[in-house]
């Protein structure tokens, strides 16, 4: 709340919507997407992003070592069943390609409270300048970077 207040004084001196994305990227302490707008921005400036219902693995790796992403839910349309993440990480280039669209599998948005919490989490680390990541988080971005070389190499 305390950030937002901060904000205010800004939409006071100019409309937001006159305000260039630029602008806002660079002086902004931090930036939180969720899909849509300006989401790779604030990486030229080198500020902590919070990606929320993010889905496309492969396409942007955060540069900041504060950013984080936090994906959505993924299921197979026939079924309904839910697809493990590790699972969907397996899958063909093709099915994260950002241009893909097909039947096989539905997206579910983050819930609030996922949202809220993952908020909640980054703006602490944020204001701890914690970089340590965990050691799932590790893990997860060896696994990314090694699939992400062999998917282009298959290629």
């Amino acid at each position: 709340m305390q950030a937002l207040q901060r904000v205010q004084p800004l939409q006071r001196v100019q409309p937001l919507q006159q305000v260039q994305p630029l602008q806002l990227s660079k002086y902004c302490k931090f930036h939180i997407a969720g899909g849509g707008g300006f989401t790779t921005i604030p990486n030229l400036f080198n500020k902590p992003c919070l990606w929320t219902n993010d889905y496309r693995i492969y396409n942007e790796i955060p540069l900041n070592p504060l950013s984080r992403k936090i994906f959505k839910k993924i299921i197979w349309s026939k079924n309904k069943k839910k697809l493990a993440f590790s699972d969907y990480l397996k899958l063909p280039y093709s099915h994260h390609h950002v241009h893909y669209r097909n039947n096989e599998l539905d997206f579910l948005e983050n819930t609030p409270k996922e949202i809220y919490e993952a908020g909640k989490n980054f703006l602490q680390n944020i204001k701890k300048n914690n970089k340590n990541l965990s050691s799932i988080q590790k893990k997860f971005n060896k696994y990314v970077i090694k699939r992400y070389i062999k998917m282009y190499s298959d290629l």
